[in-house]
């Protein structure tokens, strides 16, 4: 009975946030425990791009939304014929549909900003406002212009304000039902945000390299956090895309990157993507199904066992620029609003949740309990391979004897999937 409320309460409060918008106000019994587990000044930079992309970024732009008007139609067609298909975990579900959760429109996440103010000291919460991001008049972009950066200075008396996007629901079981009653009442597609941009390499080639980010509700695996923003890299070897040809892969999970030139591929030019997770979701990008083990945060492995074929033929393909090339003051608030997520220096879900064995801040993409910043304050944004939180993953097929003794041979033996280990490490 107890589950029922939960999960009718759930509906109300989803149907809430699809519908109108709230005005400022102080909610009753609002809990900003999460603010003893974060540190409210420690936000990313914005990952600016490199002089390159202004082939692609900036002026002209007679739109504002930041992509060079003669190679918008040419760039989306690039990104489209590169689009991966990804494979689902069936059991990743909240019990209301027949199918796992889709990655997500930010859209659907980001209707309204919450800003929760404190004084420092004494140190006390004292209120909250909501901001309504469907459309987005002068006044309006004044005010959020003051969450594209970060605060570098602070006066004594000053007070502090804490800004993120917050997701129906506290726990992973809570989000997964809150996803599916927004999926079941408004029906989005599979969603995928593009940025392309331009690689030029210490020899002196020049490359393509197309970040292909998903948007989740929540990691519910081990690193528990709500809101999660997954990548991989696809490089090509040209911005025309009658002329580009695939030369890599690099898939991004748990802190990890794995660079493969020989992938499986939906159609001629599609990777194929395993996502992981199981019931509750890590969502990490994976090459291949199996048991991946050498997690970071000492998680030990991870089973990757997708059954549930997305193609990239059903995903809606939306193309993202460098966050400093849209300008803002040439769009309709409804523009605006579809796009201002890419600048906010905010973070996607509840700041804190809480993870397991308690919060560790560390220098993993993915840190425990804490909600993940936006793409373009990643340090994946405008970069390939390894880098400041992802480091190299080599998978190496482990053999029938080196299963021996563990329970690892009877789980191979069962599900039929290789367990891999990384090979960097040995």
């Amino acid at each position: 009975m107890k589950n029922i409320a939960i999960r009718f309460g759930l509906i109300l409060l989803v149907s809430s946030v699809a519908g109108c918008a709230m005005a400022p106000h102080k909610p009753a019994g609002i809990d900003v425990s999460y603010i003893q587990n974060i540190l409210p000044f420690s936000q990313p930079p914005l990952t600016l791009g490199k002089e390159e992309n202004k082939e692609i970024y900036g002026e002209p732009d007679e739109d504002g939304d930041g992509i060079r008007d003669e190679v918008k139609a040419e760039l989306l067609e690039l990104v489209r014929k590169f689009c991966p298909t990804l494979m689902l975990d069936i059991s990743d579900t909240g019990g209301v549909l027949s199918r796992p959760l889709f990655p997500m429109p930010v859209e659907t996440f980001a209707r309204k900003l919450t800003i929760d103010r404190f004084s420092i000291a004494p140190f006390r919460w004292k209120g909250r406002r909501m901001i309504d991001l469907s459309e987005i008049e002068d006044e309006k972009l004044s005010l959020l212009s003051e969450y594209f950066s970060r605060r570098v200075r602070i006066k004594p008396d000053d007070e502090m304000e804490v800004a993120f996007f917050d997701f129906p629901g506290d726990s992973p079981d809570e989000w997964l039902w809150a996803l599916n009653v927004i999926q079941w009442m408004e029906g989005y597609k599979p969603t995928v945000y593009a940025h392309p941009f331009i690689l030029k390499t210490p020899e002196g080639d020049r490359k393509i390299v197309i970040q292909y980010w998903y948007l989740f509700p929540f990691d519910g695996w081990g690193k528990v956090h709500e809101g999660d923003w997954e990548h991989i890299n696809v490089i090509v070897t040209d911005l025309d895309p009658k002329k580009a040809r695939l030369l890599e892969v690099q898939f991004y999970f748990q802190g990890f990157v794995t660079s493969l030139s020989n992938v499986e591929l939906d159609g001629l030019t599609h990777p194929v993507v395993y996502v992981g997770g199981g019931a509750k979701g890590s969502h990490g990008m994976y090459p291949y199904p199996g048991k991946w083990l050498v997690m970071r945060g000492g998680k030990g492995a991870e089973r990757v066992y997708s059954n549930f074929r997305v193609s990239y033929r059903d995903f809606d393909v939306n193309l993202i620029p460098d966050a400093e090339a849209v300008k803002l003051e040439k769009l309709s608030p409804k523009e605006r609003g579809r796009i201002i997520w890419l600048k906010l220096n905010v973070r996607w879900g509840r700041p804190w949740t809480g993870g397991r064995g308690g919060a560790t801040i560390t220098l993993s993409a993915d840190s425990e309990g804490y909600a993940p910043f936006g793409p373009a304050f990643s340090t994946a944004w405008n970069r390939a391979g390894e880098c400041l939180g992802y480091e190299a993953y080599r998978p190496r097929p482990k053999s029938w004897l080196e299963l021996l003794p563990t329970s690892d041979i009877v789980e191979h033996l069962i599900t039929g999937q290789p367990v891999f280990e990384n090979s960097e490490k040995r």
